[in-house]
């Protein structure tokens, strides 16, 4: 029998008015709100049930093999959108037990899938959902409908489609379909194609500026396809091993929405984005243009936790080149940590090299173990990074990596600037693992040379004029952050990192990585509270280095714009505290007194005022005021020449007067506590020491120079 009138082409368009508006719409197919998912390859139904009883629920299914039997299987977290009360899932069954089990679990079908079994007999297996309350959706399901009677009841009933499985029965083609009415939150312009052509699959996305929401080869080369109106982030891809796909899965964020296999190793799937709105802007930058496989990774790092806030590809090995050095340099403060040795231990470092690989030849010149660590790191300098990995040990280099800085997928293979011919390997979330135990306080008193060591300037990495340096320049504008307040925010920003790549011309294949560390301070009651970030991204088997390098650029830098833009909102408005000494002071019988000031003028610091040079063993008095203009009715500053005191200046209102005394060497000091409630930000308050020294003058007082406090932030 010749396929049906809908074997070339059916095309149906439905846009109908809005019937029911209290529908939820479909997510399994359509949502690209970020959810945790899951997806396996020929998998058997105990490892499915396993990912089940960890709350998660299949969303679409593939018979992988019928006799055993064994799934493709794609899994979403069931929570937040993605919720439903019930679902279920059956395989092996038939029309009839299909049938029943929705009726009696008062569920609708999501997924069905029509196979043979080793009998030879028809078998379907479907995932449901509750279809009771708020979820309830009017729907109904096709098995073995023709294309043709499939295709009158949707026009006639205001139906469209949202899963279809196409089979043979008999010499004629048939479906098992799943049709839920458009109308409400359902409600879309949609198409439904029989037997095209790849091709054909493109023209009509375009054509119809849609996406597709099922993929179902015919075996022939064709497609039977289903469209909707476009939107959100997606893609399809044809002819994909396990492998491949999941690296697709990774590096672009998505999750797949419907898989097919084709051959015995090859699927052709649909992805929806699965990325936040900083998540989707990285996975764009990262793979506009680039060739080989790359990787994005932003990591807060929350003390004793962490919270990872961009995963591209973050568990993927690759080549890190230089950036691996990070390893050694952990590892030698961590020997210095234990007394094994000091920065200023010295080596005998040989400096011959052949091309960019150190030889172990001479020169050879003595370095301290900081000065060799620096090199390693500012400066990439690889005959220095041999020194140090021989004097370590590549095992204990390794054994440190997986047991201590919990980065089991890190390995050193070969000489750093050698390039083989095994590859060193890392992963973004290993790097991330090393920086997290570098800022959680394990080597207290060497994490502040850990990060000094390394590459410093905010301005790196770097393309065109996007540094990190100019998202702080345009974030702070957009949030009003100027002038001294944002000085001080940049001022309080600690970054350091280090980069490496690899090249092949001849090949051509190409390696980059750029991994940091980054400290941004926020503005909390009156208080800087340092926040801290592991930040990283890496390219592999590139085509184009230029191309390649200049989205791994962008993007690191681009995923910290957001916490930048938030620690800056904690700027607006702040008081950056200080201390300005102010007028002069009188000469003594012992000469002119000085003043200094130390300490930090912020909410809960402390400040001390000291006067030196003034005679020893005397009575004193700290003036505190308020006003350095005016005290009593008189004018500030006051001279006091009219009681005696010739040349010296009451220079501020005395409106607490704390008695002292010199010491033996003639140094008074004081220190006052500064406000603990942020309602003292912006406060300014004056301070002068009254000296007693009856051969000054006649009224046997000197007078010292003053200074004006004013409460600001922590710092």
């Amino acid at each position: 029998m010749a396929r049906d009138l809908f074997s070339v082409l059916l095309r149906i368009a439905l846009c109908l008015t809005l019937l029911l508006p209290t529908l939820t719409a479909q997510v399994e197919r359509e949502s690209t709100q970020p959810i945790d998912t899951i997806w396996q390859p020929n998998v058997s139904a105990t490892t499915i049930g396993n990912h089940i009883a960890q709350g998660y629920r299949i969303t679409d299914l593939e018979i992988y093999d019928p006799a055993s039997p064994r799934f493709s299987v794609t899994l979403v977290q069931n929570s937040g959108s993605y919720h439903v009360t019930g679902w279920w899932w059956y395989y092996n069954v038939t029309s009839t037990e299909l049938r029943s089990y929705l009726a009696q679990n008062q569920a609708r079908p999501i997924d069905v899938e029509s196979y043979l079994d080793s009998s030879g007999t028809r078998r379907f297996a479907v995932v449901m959902v509750s279809n009771t309350g708020a979820a309830t959706k009017d729907w109904t399901l096709f098995l073995g409908s023709s294309g043709t009677t499939i295709g009158n009841f949707l026009g006639a009933n205001g139906y469209r489609i949202v899963d279809v499985d196409g089979y043979t029965s008999g010499s004629a083609r048939v479906y098992a379909a799943i049709a839920i009415r458009n109308a409400g939150a359902d409600l879309r312009s949609w198409w439904w194609y029989l037997g095209i052509s790849r091709a054909q699959v493109s023209t009509f996305l375009n054509q119809n500026n849609a996406r597709l929401v099922d993929l179902d080869p015919v075996g022939d080369g064709t497609y039977d396809v289903v469209m909707n109106q476009s939107s959100g982030v997606w893609g399809y891809y044809f002819d994909q091993s396990s492998s491949s796909l999941t690296q697709l899965v990774n590096q672009y964020g998505r999750r797949i929405v419907d898989i097919e296999r084709v051959t015995s190793s090859t699927f052709d799937v649909i992805l929806n984005n699965n990325l936040d709105g900083r998540g989707t802007r990285i996975s764009q930058i990262l793979n506009n243009g680039t060739t080989g496989y790359l990787g994005a990774y932003l990591r807060r790092l929350d003390g004793t936790t962490s919270t990872e806030l961009v995963k591209l590809n973050e568990g993927i090995r690759f080549e890190p080149a230089s950036t691996l050095k990070t390893l050694p340099h952990a590892y030698a403060m961590y020997l210095c940590s234990i007394g094994a040795t000091s920065l200023a231990a010295n080596g005998s470092v040989p400096l011959g090299t052949t091309g960019s690989c150190p030889n172990g030849g001479p020169p050879v010149v003595t370095d301290t173990l900081e000065t060799s660590l620096r090199h390693m790191m500012e400066n990439s300098d690889n005959a220095r990074t041999k020194a140090l990995v021989d004097t370590f040990g590549v095992a204990a280099l390794n054994d440190h990596a997986s047991t201590v800085l919990s980065m089991p997928r890190t390995r050193i293979n070969h000489v750093f600037g050698c390039g083989g011919p095994t590859e060193n390997t890392t992963t973004l979330e290993d790097l991330g693992a090393l920086h997290d135990y570098m800022a959680d306080g394990n080597l207290p008193n060497f994490r502040a040379p850990f990060h000094e060591l390394m590459i410093n300037s905010r301005t790196y990495p770097r393309v065109g004029t996007l540094d990190i340096e100019a998202i702080i320049t345009a974030e702070a504008a957009s949030e009003g952050v100027s002038g001294a307040v944002l000085e001080a925010f940049r001022g309080n920003i600690t970054y350091a990192a280090k980069g490496g790549n690899y090249d092949w011309p001849s090949v051509p294949r190409y390696h980059g990585s750029y991994f940091g560390y980054i400290s941004i301070p926020f503005v909390i009651a009156g208080r800087v509270v340092w926040q801290q970030y592991a930040v990283g991204t890496f390219f592999n088997d590139a085509i184009d280095k230029t191309v390649n390098f200049n989205a791994i650029t962008a993007a690191y830098c681009e995923m910290l714009r957001e916490e930048l833009r938030f620690a800056l909102r904690t700027w607006v408005g702040a008081v950056i505290g200080s201390n300005t000494v102010f007028g002069t002071a009188c000469a003594g019988s012992t000469g002119t007194p000085t003043t200094t000031v130390n300490g930090t003028p912020g909410i809960g610091g402390t400040v001390s005022y000291t006067t030196s040079g003034g005679p020893a063993s005397m009575p004193a008095v700290f003036n505190l005021g308020t006003s350095r203009t005016n005290w009593a009715g008189f004018s500030l500053p006051l001279e006091l020449g009219f009681i005696g005191a010739q040349g010296c200046r009451l220079l501020t209102d005395p409106m607490i007067g704390i008695p002292m005394t010199t010491n033996s060497q003639g140094r008074v000091f004081a220190i006052l506590p500064m406000p603990v409630d942020v309602g003292a930000l912006g406060q300014e308050f004056h301070v002068q020491f009254l000296l007693l020294d009856p051969p000054a003058n006649a009224l046997g007082l000197v007078t010292t120079r003053g200074v004006t406090t004013r409460v600001g932030i922590m710092l």
